[in-house]
């Protein structure tokens, strides 16, 4: 698991939960999409606080970097998540 961010299943859904360790980060959810659109995952849903891709699993990005996947393994959620968190240049 990566030190910049915690990943934990979620308390309310059959989900895990990534969350930056960086209490203030802010992303721009708009240039964040298209970045990951780029990179090959799909739009299944945008709002002006929070958008759904998909790629293996769908995630939930939310504006400060909280990554909500659902449908996936431990191994899998957190695969996931460092590939998001490197398209979105988000490290420790």
């Amino acid at each position: 698991m990566q030190n910049f961010y915690l990943l934990k299943p979620c308390k309310t859904s059959a989900a895990y939960e990534a969350v930056p360790k960086n209490q203030h980060l802010r992303l721009n959810l708009t240039e964040a999409a298209e970045k990951l659109k780029r990179e090959g995952y799909l739009l299944t849903a945008e709002t002006p606080v929070l958008f759904i891709a998909e790629k293996e699993f769908p995630v939930t990005v939310f504006p400060h970097g909280k990554l909500l996947i659902k449908n996936a393994t431990e191994e899998g959620a957190q695969r996931l998540a460092d590939d998001v968190y490197r398209i979105l240049g988000i490290t420790g």
